[in-house]
This record gives structure tokens, C-alpha cells and sequence, in this order.
């Protein structure tokens, strides 16, 4: 559609508009859409394909005294010169139609769902069978504790459970409470498990102002390491 021709055309279907309005021929409001309006190339097809008719329906003041039980309305989102009966018809196809359109974006948003579930559960599945039973465990606790572990985060929290446990004897699974916690606080902050370690890291350089004390997380005693941990997760309240 070339833009000056649906300008041209529309420049003259408005100033029809107006007299029809000014003479209660038409409703206050009734336009022609901009042609920055109209962004497919349907769109401008069919406004164009609109005002054509408009302009060759007896809009003219002279032409519509000569049909006054005509009246200018909008029909399909376009100004359209009917007869009540034929506005009513509009108005009902109009109706029908939205019913079907939103019809049909219920069922194409229900369908998009089902895939989309379809696809979390495969992949879900998929990261489920690459873990051992003490991993999948580790989700169930947290399950448990409120905390259900999204798809994409996963891993991320199996490396965090596996870093922190390592960090204390295996008979210490009471504190997996605690370390879930920790986890849903620091999850804020820090997007890797990579990212916690290095913050953790850069806490106690902090505290301590000797980074030799980090260099070799393994060299703290149990009690030590939960100690600093726990002023970590204070840190970030």
C-alpha cells in the first residue's frame, strides 16, 4: 500500500466523517486509522480496502440525506455508513467473532501449556536420571523444608548441598534445614554456586584481611567453617 494513497484517501474520508458527525449523522469518534497505526501488511491492505469502500458507499452529506436510515458506525474496527438493521447484523457477527477469537487464544494458551509442561517434565526427567540416589534425596529433603528446586537450578543446588556437606561429617544431615535456608538467602545475591563460593571466599578475606586463610577451604576444622558460614548468611540479611 503506498503510503500517500491511504493518506489521500483517508484525508477525505475524515473530513466526510466530520460533516456526517456535525450533522448527528455519526457518532463522536469514528475514525480511519493512522497509517502509523497499521504495522502488518494485512492491516494496511484492508484499511485501504475500507476507506475505498467508505468513499464509494454514499457517504457524501448529499448522498446520506438521501438514506437517513443510515448511520455511521464502526465494523470491524473501520467506519462503515448502515442501516440500523445492517449495524445490528455487524454488531452481532462482531460479538460472535470475538467469542471465537477468544476461543481460540484460550485453546492456542491451554496447548502452549500442555507443551510447555510436556517439555519441563522431559527435561526435568532427564537431569533427574543424571543424579545419584543422595542427590535426589537432597531435592526431596528440600521439597520437604518448602523449597521446590526449579529445573534450571538444579544443579546449582546439588553443587551448593554437595560443597556445603563436604564441608562437614556425614551424620551432620540435620543441618539440611539450615543449608537450605542458607541457600534461598544467598540464591539472591549470587546465580552459581561458583558465584557463592567466590563470594564466600572474598567474605572471609575480608574478615580475616589474610587470603591465605582461603586458599585451601578443607583446612578448616568442621565447627570453624560453619562458624564463618553463618556470618556469611548474616552478612546478607
Amino acid at each position: 500500500m503506498a503510503r500517500s494513497e491511504y493518506s489521500r484517501l483517508r484525508s477525505i474520508a475524515e473530513k466526510r466523517i466530520d460533516r456526517l458527525s456535525s450533522h448527528g449523522l455519526a457518532s463522536p469518534g469514528i475514525s480511519f486509522p493512522k497509517v502509523s497505526q497499521l504495522k502488518s501488511a494485512a492491516e494496511k491492505e484492508a484499511a485501504l480496502n475500507a476507506v475505498k469502500s467508505f468513499l464509494a458507499s454514499g457517504t457524501t452529506l448529499r448522498e446520506a440525506a438521501k438514506n437517513p436510515e443510515k448511520r455511521l458506525v464502526t465494523e470491524n474496527k473501520m467506519p462503515a455508513f448502515l442501516t440500523e438493521k445492517q449495524a445490528k447484523e455487524a454488531a452481532q457477527r462482531e460479538r460472535r467473532n470475538a467469542r471465537r477469537r477468544e476461543k481460540y487464544a484460550q485453546d492456542v494458551e491451554k496447548r502452549n501449556a500442555r507443551n510447555a509442561r510436556r517439555r519441563e517434565k522431559y527435561k526435568r526427567d532427564k537431569i533427574l536420571a543424571g543424579l545419584t540416589d543422595k542427590q535426589k534425596a537432597l531435592l526431596k529433603g528440600a521439597k520437604t523444608l518448602g523449597l521446590d528446586v526449579p529445573t534450571d537450578r538444579i544443579k546449582q543446588f546439588v553443587e551448593y548441598m554437595d560443597y556445603r556437606f563436604s564441608q562437614v561429617s556425614e551424620s551432620a544431615l540435620y543441618l539440611m534445614d539450615k543449608y537450605v535456608e542458607d541457600y534461598q538467602k544467598i540464591l539472591q545475591n549470587s546465580p552459581t554456586v561458583d558465584d557463592i563460593r567466590a563470594d564466600f571466599e572474598r567474605f572471609v578475606s575480608e574478615r580475616d584481611n589474610n587470603e591465605e586463610l582461603f586458599n585451601n577451604m578443607e583446612s578448616y576444622d568442621e565447627d570453624t567453617f560453619h562458624n564463618l558460614w553463618e556470618q556469611y548468611s548474616d552478612s546478607l540479611r
